[in-house]
């Protein structure tokens, strides 16, 4: 007859019904804090239209430096739409072309116009440098540098 060997027996047979609750606690304020961030679309709007902006005030610019020195090189925010005015506008800045309406987002924007000279530096109200505000859920910030650079914050 050979030797039988005992095991001692495991009387754990899984969690306890607190370890359970405890982690059904955690995931669900982990769930609260931190899934809005990933799923919400908050300043997803902001930052589309900062980059829109920036664009063309990007293009402006280069308008600017490349066309004629008479020509209108100006874009034009008003409250619910901006645009760039038409190049041969008398007065600067006449009437407004491609134009994009942002009125039915819920933001604004600073509004003004912001012109460039022939080396790509801002004119008239932006002279030595400004900062263009898109308010919403979050706040981004466009800066025309003195010196013409154009960014994002």
């Amino acid at each position: 007859m050979s030797p039988t060997l005992r095991y001692p027996q495991n009387t754990q047979a899984g969690f306890t019904v607190i370890e359970l609750v405890v982690v059904i606690i955690i995931l669900g304020v982990i769930s609260v804090v931190a899934a809005p961030r990933f799923i919400g679309s908050q300043g997803f709007d902001e930052i589309a239209l900062r980059d829109e902006v920036m664009q063309r005030l990007r293009a402006v610019q280069l308008s600017a430096m490349n066309g004629v020195a008479s020509d209108c090189h100006a874009l034009v925010i008003d409250s619910g739409e901006f645009g760039v005015s038409v190049m041969d506008a008398d007065p600067c800045p006449g009437t407004l072309e491609h134009v994009t309406d942002y009125s039915d987002t819920g933001l604004t924007i600073s509004q003004g116009t912001f012109g460039f000279d022939r080396l790509g530096r801002p004119t008239a109200s932006c002279d030595g440098g400004c900062n263009i505000q898109i308010s919403g859920a979050t706040t981004e910030i466009i800066t025309i540098e003195s010196e013409g650079f154009i960014h994002g914050l």
